[in-house]
């Protein structure tokens, strides 16, 4: 059984990295079901959620564009 700070790291990681879709599709629901609370209308709630969801999609195609690879720091802070 491997011990140290490399295995326990390698462990928090593939908590993240199997959570984080998770995490972010709730905070995504989350965010909709408030603004639509406050909007009242579905339509004006995906109107104001769109710039997210684009920002969102464009962030995570330019960055392999870019070549930064995605490590534990950058897929945490994705739900933020």
């Amino acid at each position: 059984v491997p011990v140290g700070m490399p295995a326990l790291m390698h462990e928090v990681t593939s908590y993240v990295k199997e959570d984080i879709l998770k995490i972010s599709l709730l905070c995504f629901m989350a965010l909709f079901v408030i603004l639509w609370m406050m909007f009242g209308k579905a339509l004006d709630t995906i109107i104001a959620i769109l710039p997210l969801t684009m920002t969102i999609f464009i962030t995570l195609g330019v960055i392999p564009l870019l070549g930064v690879d995605l490590n534990i720091f950058s897929i945490t802070a994705l739900p933020i």
